[in-house]
């Protein structure tokens, strides 16, 4: 029999039935090996099933800020659409919070007269969105 170093430079075995496929023991084999390397598929394709819904929702949502009025389009099949003309905006809030401003990302709040409160959620650069819609 041959020795065959392994991972984590221990000596394996090679079988003589089967030339070439060293049998470790006591590296990286057991069960604990295995329910780390599951739990960390797991992990890995709910951080993909959610980034690929957050960007689902980034590229089926617009904003257009025009000299007349406020357009806001979000969804694909269900769509929701919300246009406020600029002269019944009243004021405009923007609320983010520490991990938000870090990521330069928020809240935009419109207060219309008339139509009532209108939140944009998730926009990114909400201060710019504020300062494009109350210089118009």
């Amino acid at each position: 029999m041959s020795t065959v170093s392994c991972r984590k430079a221990r000596a394996c075995d090679t079988s003589p039935g089967s030339p070439g496929s060293p049998i470790c023991r006591d590296c990286c084999c057991g069960p604990l090996h295995f329910l780390v390397l599951t739990v960390a598929a797991i992990v890995f394709i709910i951080g993909t099933i959610l980034l690929a819904r957050a960007w689902f929702h980034r590229v089926t949502t617009e904003i257009a800020v025009t000299d007349r009025r406020i357009i806001y389009k979000r969804g694909f099949v269900r769509r929701y659409t919300v246009e406020m003309h600029m002269d019944k905006v009243e004021s405009v809030d923007v609320d983010q919070s520490i991990l938000g401003r870090l990521l330069d990302c928020g809240d935009v709040i419109i207060h219309g007269t008339g139509m009532g409160i209108e939140p944009l959620p998730n926009i990114d650069h909400p201060l710019e969105l504020r300062n494009h819609i109350t210089a118009v």
